[in-house]
């Protein structure tokens, strides 16, 4: 056990040496005093995804494996060594205590409920089949590396199944939790019982409830909060007008890409609709942006291509090189702009109707004209039913998940009509082009050929995810913002559900809530079955 703690203790201030090494390579300074972990993890991940997936393409063996990711954790001390001042100031501040505690509750409840069971995970087997393994072939998670990742972590632990779950446990619900501080203190909220309240509330009820702690090493977790670490990313570059801070995102993009086969999905998304919100507040550089933001997107797709169609993965890198390779030269940028000119005075008429409308047609084409690639408009209820959708939609069992989700849906409308500053208008107009575009059941057939109901499904976490319950949770407070009684009655409330949530999570573990997580039996299968 204290193998374990020693690793999950440098492993954070290793992920926190790199955060703050990216943020001074890109010469920003936050406004408050910022954890970096989350945008060091990122930065980590991003980088072994692009070293693991010539490997994985290749076949490469566990070795080859094990020797990149020892090179670059040795490489990664480099910038420790350079920012370790800021990083013990930043790691050694009375902050500190909220994510200790929060670890604490995990690994406590990790000990006596959880850690038995999920030492036959799924996923922790998947981790530990890739073990000294002379071929890697991925077939669960198509070139994802998370699992050869926590392969090289279950070699490390000495083939322990414990010691390899309560780390990465540890290491996933620490991340986010400094995650989820980082939202709150941006907007260094005027209330300190209210900002306590909130911060109780994102610790102790969004990471320790339920899943998030049964499966905190899971791909899935990981992918929720590269989803929303991306979206908070845009947020703060859109609210301070700091150019340098858009360059995260491209890590962030990576960093999804690393852990989850939905990321693929859910960048295009963020990325459509951060272009809609762009060209309709006619951003300078906007599609220059937006290419950049596709970086690692790219490289990825490459070699997905190359598993696929080797020539048309040869062809489509050449054009990529030679797009990248020319958009800053003179001729290039000028195309670009007169591009860039033309979707600024069309946007409304491309992205709202024009591009619905083509996945629409391609919907209807495959329905009745091209036999057995066509989805019935039926099979929507299925993506409905979907764990991801249905947990924000439709009543669930526990009366406090019942009272957060309308408590959730109330904040998203007044959200809505209070978004005036630019950051807000954003989250506003990706939410309103998810409903336009990526929600609509007349696109959804095409949509699906192309990704897949699973990974399609997961795209929803765009619209919910715990920087957006944070934003709406806030968006409510400012009702209430000069009303004393309505805010000790919102704070009550969240400490209610807060405690009141643990309590009922801790009488349902392990047994039931555990074999949802692992042999999920939702409608999706069935459909992808017929």
């Amino acid at each position: 056990m204290i193998q374990v703690v020693l690793g999950f203790s440098a492993m954070i201030f290793l992920s926190e040496g790199i955060g703050r090494w990216v943020l001074k390579v890109l010469k920003y300074e936050p406004e408050y005093a910022m954890y970096a972990a989350p945008y060091g993890a990122a930065f980590l991940f991003c980088v072994l995804s692009m070293l693991y997936l010539p490997i994985m393409v290749c076949h490469g063996s566990f070795g080859a494996i094990l020797i990149v990711t020892m090179i670059v954790v040795a490489a990664s001390m480099i910038p420790l060594m350079r920012t370790w001042k800021d990083t013990l100031r930043l790691l050694f501040r009375a902050r500190t205590i909220y994510i200790l505690m929060a670890v604490v509750l995990i690994a406590g409840l990790f000990l006596k409920y959880g850690l038995d069971e999920m030492v036959q995970d799924a996923e922790l087997l998947q981790m530990a089949s890739y073990v000294n393994s002379p071929s890697i072939t991925l077939t669960s998670m198509p070139l994802q590396g998370y699992q050869l990742f926590g392969s090289v972590i279950f070699w490390s632990a000495g083939m322990n199944n414990q010691y390899t779950v309560l780390f990465l446990s540890l290491y996933t619900a620490a991340i986010g939790m400094m995650m989820s501080l980082n939202f709150i203190d941006s907007f260094q909220l005027p209330n300190p019982w209210f900002r306590f309240t909130l911060i109780f509330f994102s610790l102790f009820y969004c990471t320790c409830y339920s899943w998030k702690i049964v499966g905190a090493f899971h791909s899935d977790n990981w992918r929720l909060y590269f989803t929303a670490l991306a979206i908070y990313t845009a947020y703060r570059w859109l609210k301070t007008g700091k150019e340098n801070i858009k360059y995260l995102l491209p890590v962030v993009f990576g960093a999804g890409l690393f852990v989850h086969e939905a990321y693929l999905m859910i960048a295009v998304e963020v990325v459509y609709c951060l272009a809609v919100f762009l060209f309709h507040e006619q951003k300078i550089r906007a599609l220059y942006d937006l290419t950049t933001f596709m970086l690692p997107v790219v490289y990825y797709l490459f070699f997905w291509l190359a598993t696929r169609n080797f020539l048309g993965a040869l062809l489509f890198v050449i054009v990529c090189i030679v797009y990248y390779m020319q958009r800053n030269k003179r001729k290039m940028y000028h195309r670009i702009i007169q591009a860039e000119d033309y979707l600024i005075a069309y946007d409304i008429p491309i992205f709202y109707i024009g591009v619905p409308v083509i996945f629409l047609v391609g919907t209807f084409i495959l329905r009745f004209f091209i036999a057995g690639y066509g989805i019935e408009y039926s099979y929507y209820i299925s993506y409905f039913s979907h764990r991801t959708v249905a947990g924000f939609l439709f009543p669930r069992g526990n009366i406090i998940d019942m009272i957060m989700d309308i408590w959730r849906w109330a904040g998203v409308l007044v959200f809505a009509r209070k978004a005036f500053t630019k950051e807000d208008r954003m989250i506003r107009d990706m939410a309103v082009c998810m409903v336009v575009f990526f929600i609509n059941p007349l696109c959804m057939g095409m949509l699906t050929q192309i990704t897949g109901l699973e990974t399609y499904a997961c795209a929803f976490e765009i619209l919910f995810n715990p920087f957006t319950d944070i934003l709406v949770f806030i968006a409510i407070y400012k009702l209430f913002e000069w009303t004393v009684i309505g805010q000790w009655v919102l704070e009550l409330c969240l400490v209610f559900a807060t405690l009141l949530g643990h309590i009922t999570s801790y009488t349902s573990w392990p047994m039931g809530l555990y074999t949802d997580l692992v042999n999920p039996s939702d409608s999706v299968t069935q459909v992808e079955s017929k």
